[in-house]
């Protein structure tokens, strides 16, 4: 693309965030030497782009976490309160709330147990009895030419 006046914009752009080639800035530095205005142009936005870091205050850690609210439990909301449950998320009120929700709605206990085998967890009692040889040793060969 050739840089012309209609479209020197785009290149003084390209050229503040240095995504310009060596003969790329070699065309840009010469059209700008052609036309003095839009070097002074280039210079006063350069000069009026300052940044200011606002300050900020960090709030303690524990004033980030949330208490996880549901509100009460509703056949529309029962998979959020499940999957809460599973991630160990329920307060205590809230666990009683869902034992009690789900004896009374025998149909969500099957949802229950469907969310319960989405976790997995690794049986720590099974060994793999030759660990030695998974690992494998590496030979360097290093070659002469004579």
């Amino acid at each position: 693309m050739n840089l012309t006046l209609h479209n020197y914009e785009a290149w003084f752009l390209d050229y503040l965030e240095g995504n310009l080639s060596e003969s790329q800035l070699a065309k840009f530095y010469a059209f700008l030497e052609q036309h003095p205005e839009l070097k002074e142009e280039l210079d006063i936005d350069l000069e009026e782009v300052t940044l200011q870091a606002e300050s900020v205050e960090f709030i303690p850690k524990t004033d980030l976490h949330k208490e996880l609210e549901l509100g009460t439990i509703t056949h529309k909301n029962i998979d959020f309160f499940l999957i809460a449950e599973l991630e160990g998320e329920l307060t205590q009120k809230q666990e009683k709330e869902l034992t009690t929700f789900l004896a009374a709605n025998k149909q969500y206990q099957k949802d229950q147990a469907l969310y319960a085998k989405t976790k997995l967890s690794a049986n720590e009692t099974i060994v793999y009895p030759f660990k030695r040889e998974l690992k494998k040793s590496t030979v360097f060969i290093r070659s002469l030419y004579v």
